[in-house]
């Protein structure tokens, strides 16, 4: 279940291996991603591999590297996880801020998860947690139609719940057009 790869027109998400530990590494050590992770602890070797353990052990979880489809650098991470026949959570999302300010490769990222977790995977809801002053996620999942469904506490950190139902493939359209004007525009270049 762990070798999916979801080509866009600016990013691909590519399953992560064992190669891509010590670029992970840094991301998640990053303020930002220590932050918006709620990860209270520096990542090491050893907390990777123990993490890998788990990972490679589950059959409902698929964990991607964010790679620039020109470039092939690595802009972040992110995932979908806690699959069942009819929902999953989107998550994990780490990005090289000096990188993903360049272009919408977010906004793809997250694209290309939301089409495979309805299109491909058939689920009917699709949930994610975001950090309560994460005002970018927020803004994004609401312009993809995702609703505040509630909150939780995670290591005593406030996260609000969003939900998306009733996926339509149209209401992404916009955001699909925007994301291929840029991939238009740097063959232009």
């Amino acid at each position: 279940m762990h070798q999916v790869f979801l080509e866009g027109e600016i990013v691909n998400l590519r399953p992560y291996t064992f190669a891509d530990r010590d670029k992970v590494i840094q991301l998640r050590n990053s303020g930002r991603g220590q932050y918006f992770l709620n990860q209270g602890f520096a990542s090491t070797i050893e907390t990777q591999i123990e993490w890998e353990k788990g990972y490679f052990a589950r059959e409902n979880d698929f964990y991607w590297i964010i790679e620039c489809k020109e470039t092939k650098d690595i802009i972040g991470t992110t995932a979908l996880y806690d699959i069942t026949s009819d929902k999953a959570e989107k998550g994990r999302l780490i990005v090289d801020e000096d990188k993903s300010l360049r272009k919408p490769y977010v906004l793809e990222a997250e694209l290309l998860i939301i089409k495979y977790a309805f299109e491909k995977l058939k689920i009917h809801q699709l949930i994610t947690r975001t950090k309560l002053d994460n005002e970018k996620m927020k803004s994004i999942n609401k312009r993809f139609g995702f609703i505040k469904t509630g909150e939780c506490k995670v290591n005593r950190e406030v996260y609000e719940i969003f939900n998306l139902e009733g996926y339509h493939p149209d209401s992404l359209l916009k955001y699909q057009s925007l994301v291929i004007k840029w991939s238009k525009r740097e063959e232009k270049k």
